[in-house]
């Protein structure tokens, strides 16, 4: 989140630049230094990228110097020994973990459509070489929370596989 009220300046050869400062979640405050090259012409060089935020993200955070990766707040130990594939899937799509009625839903949801999904599955054999295994799999993992709302998002390949037209590929 942008502070309004904070800023960092940097001085070179007597040219100033405010830059706005950014406060994460978690982690240190950082320099937002995105103008900096339009408006002062110069590069920062971080070679090890060991003082550089790459993104803003709302479910991953890591520190590799204190070996820390978090999920949406949990640590990766924590999910990996108390929660199950479904709980982690509903935590990085809402937000927190499910509680049991929550999980319950989550699970029938994609239980319900998990036989149109391996039958989807299944039949990427008969279309051979045809078929681009990504663009097909992607499709089918979005089923269950879009269904035919995707359908203005989805691509050409997939528009032609979900039609069953993947010859058309070739």
């Amino acid at each position: 989140m942008v502070d309004k009220n904070r800023k960092a300046t940097l001085t070179i050869d007597g040219r100033s630049w405010d830059l706005p400062m950014r406060s994460p979640t978690v982690g240190p405050d950082v320099i937002d230094i995105r103008k900096l090259y339009g408006e002062a012409d110069v590069f920062t060089y971080d070679p090890g990228f060991t003082s550089t935020a790459s993104c803003a993200s709302t479910i991953t955070y890591i520190d590799g110097d204190a070996g820390e990766l978090l999920y949406r707040g949990y640590p990766i130990e924590q999910l990996a020994e108390r929660s199950h594939f479904l709980e982690v899937c509903f935590l990085l799509l809402y937000g927190d973990l499910p509680n049991a009625a929550q999980l319950e839903d989550f699970e029938n949801l994609t239980i319900s459509n998990e036989f149109q999904e391996l039958t989807g599955i299944a039949r990427i054999h008969d279309w051979g070489s045809y078929v681009f295994p990504v663009e097909f799999f992607d499709l089918q993992c979005r089923k269950p929370w879009f269904g035919d709302e995707q359908d203005a998002h989805m691509s050409y390949v997939q528009r032609l596989v979900k039609a069953g037209r993947a010859d058309e590929l070739a």
